[in-house]
């Protein structure tokens, strides 16, 4: 018994640990960045008009990869790759450029072994909201931003029931639409392994940096 409480609790403290850094999570900061003196970079935005064109450029041009930092949409185009954050970054920029409104969404839904995993999406207002996923385009021109995470998870084959939270940012980097906090996820995963609120002593969520940002 105790060596499954252990177990129990270990994998509860990896949940949190993995929600702490999903949750502090915030976009590039494209309204403050310095834009780069390179006429080749700046004559492929200019050439890219519409987020499908965004999106297949990204295709064609760009490879998958996992970085600890945030690539600028420069560096994403340096370095011809990047991640779902950097894919976002740099399709919302492009169509910034090109007048449309643009925001970012950061989703945590529950993967696999109930472990929270992050996403972020690129979304655009084109007679109502689109979304990129990485190079993917989703035309889908719906009326909310809730409507557009719910195309995803079911686009990965999840129900909206999976979904932990979502925040959406506008241009400036400003949440401006959220659904749930970190408790939600801690009652999330006591509901998964089918353990009552009344059984939680306590819970801590910390930032990247070990900072405790929330406790009860």
């Amino acid at each position: 018994m105790k060596r499954i409480l252990r177990i129990g609790l270990m994998t509860m403290v990896l949940v949190l640990m993995l929600t702490a850094v999903a949750f502090t999570w915030t976009p590039f900061n494209l309204n403050t960045w310095i834009l780069p003196n390179d006429f080749r970079f700046w004559t492929c935005l200019w050439d890219l008009k519409t987020p499908k064109e965004i999106c297949q450029y990204m295709a064609d041009n760009f490879n998958y990869q996992r970085h600890k930092i945030s690539y600028s949409p420069f560096e994403q185009w340096l370095y011809k790759n990047g991640d779902c954050n950097d894919y976002s970054s740099y399709a919302v920029f492009k169509a910034h450029i090109n007048r449309y409104e643009t925001w970012q969404i950061h989703i945590v839904f529950t993967k696999f072994l109930q472990i929270p995993v992050g996403h972020v999406l690129g979304v655009y207002y084109e007679d109502g909201y689109t979304y990129s996923d990485c190079w993917i385009y989703n035309p889908i021109h719906v009326d909310s931003f809730i409507s557009v995470v719910h195309h995803y998870l079911n686009q990965r084959g999840k129900s909206s029931n999976y979904l932990n939270y979502y925040r959406v940012y506008d241009y400036e980097n400003n949440v401006i639409e959220a659904n749930k906090n970190p408790i939600s996820v801690v009652h999330h995963y006591l509901n998964q392994v089918e353990e009552n609120l009344n059984h939680l002593n306590y819970y801590r969520v910390y930032d990247y940096e070990d900072n405790v940002l929330e406790t009860k």
